[in-house]
């Protein structure tokens, strides 16, 4: 089975299984439709004991600033 590497944001996220990560920034449907749209970089999903979960995984190099939210 391969594994997906997402790098953003000067970080390297994964490998994760191929069929479990979606790397949004790089599909088809976003590259058409991004000017002007923010989305995060990647869905994941997350299979654990007590069922499958989806994280929304938005990368940021730096952390919020209080003065701005």
């Amino acid at each position: 089975m391969s594994s997906l590497t997402i790098h953003e944001s000067g970080m390297a996220f994964g490998p994760f299984p191929a069929g479990q990560c979606f790397h949004i920034e790089r599909s088809h449907c976003y590259r058409q439709i991004q000017n002007g749209i923010q989305i995060a970089e990647f869905l994941l999903l997350r299979r654990q004991q007590a069922g499958t979960s989806l994280w929304v995984v938005e990368a940021k190099s730096s952390s919020p600033r209080p003065e701005t939210l």
